[in-house]
């Protein structure tokens, strides 16, 4: 039996001893009973804290320092990576750019913001990425740090560095989105210290090197992953990472792959260029299990 599978029936267990007497993070209905949605919510609290890592085979585990506790697996396959079913209505990477546009009342007048991605629910969920992403780097607010947010979309993973003091520059190709930033940035809703460009960062990243003290990405990786030529977008963008970066540097990604070939090809090409480690992490309350890069620049 798996530790995974001895932490669900234990889990479970506790569960049915609680009944209507008891709460585990999160209330649990008078009747005794629990729906599917509060039992799922309450198992991921419960994993909240059970971390999973894989490191590079260049990487030693200490050079990443990473203060919470986790589990070291030699395979990437016992991260449970399981091939999306059904996911082609849900992932916005693997259907066609939606048409569906939405006005968006800014600075800029009746711009069209696409729809995907301006929900209170959506936000939220970044945000949660973003604060796992920065505990894991573990990155220092000395006054002037630099960092980058590739495809940083509305600017939802800004906001946590910049209010931390980090000088942030937004980059992305959607130029709605990129007026969304500006108009928070005048609403004084962004500190000043937000810069954004517009950029195509299919084809690398276009910045002089040593530029940046650390990178963040949230949900962009897997765009990478389904193009045709996949392992040379790849190796563009883990190359061109690593140029902007200074030495030294950290960069931080989440991304949803689709299988486990996707991990194990984003892997091979990251350890190119960088030392570091896949992280697997429970960072929702009511989400499911979510992949990180924690990245070392070595140059």
């Amino acid at each position: 039996m798996t530790s995974a599978t001895t932490r669900f029936l234990e889990f479970s267990k506790t569960c049915s001893m609680l009944g209507s007497s008891g709460k585990v993070g999160a209330s649990i209905p008078k009747s005794g009973t629990m729906g599917t949605n509060s039992f799922f919510r309450l198992f991921a609290l419960y994993n909240r804290d059970v971390k999973q890592i894989f490191f590079f085979d260049n990487t030693e585990e200490h050079l990443l320092n990473l203060e919470q506790p986790y589990q070291t697996v030699q395979d990437i396959k016992m991260l449970r990576v399981r091939s999306i079913k059904g996911g082609f209505q849900r992932r916005p990477e693997l259907i066609k750019q939606r048409t569906l546009d939405i006005p968006f009342q800014g600075s800029q007048g009746n711009s069209l913001v696409k729809s995907y991605g301006l929900f209170d629910k959506c936000e939220r969920i970044q945000q949660e990425l973003t604060e796992t992403i920065l505990k894991l780097m573990n990155p220092e607010t000395e006054a002037g740090r630099s960092m980058l947010d590739i495809g940083c979309g509305h600017g939802w993973s800004l906001t946590l560095p910049a209010l931390k003091g980090f000088d942030v520059t937004g980059i992305d190709l959607d130029l709605q989105a990129l007026y969304v930033i500006q108009d928070k940035i005048r609403c004084t809703y962004l500190p000043e210290r937000v810069h954004v460009v517009r950029t195509d960062i299919v084809n690398g990243i276009c910045f002089r090197e040593n530029m940046f003290d650390f990178a963040i990405s949230i949900s962009f990786l897997q765009w990478l992953c389904v193009k045709k030529n996949s392992e040379e977008k790849l190796n563009k963008f883990f190359c061109s990472l690593s140029s902007v970066l200074k030495s030294g540097g950290k960069a931080g990604i989440q991304f949803y792959p689709r299988n486990v070939g996707d991990v194990s090809k984003v892997i091979v090409t990251a350890q190119k260029y960088f030392k570091g480690a896949l992280v697997s992490d429970f960072p929702h309350i009511d989400r499911g299990r979510k992949l990180f890069l924690v990245l070392v620049n070595d140059k």
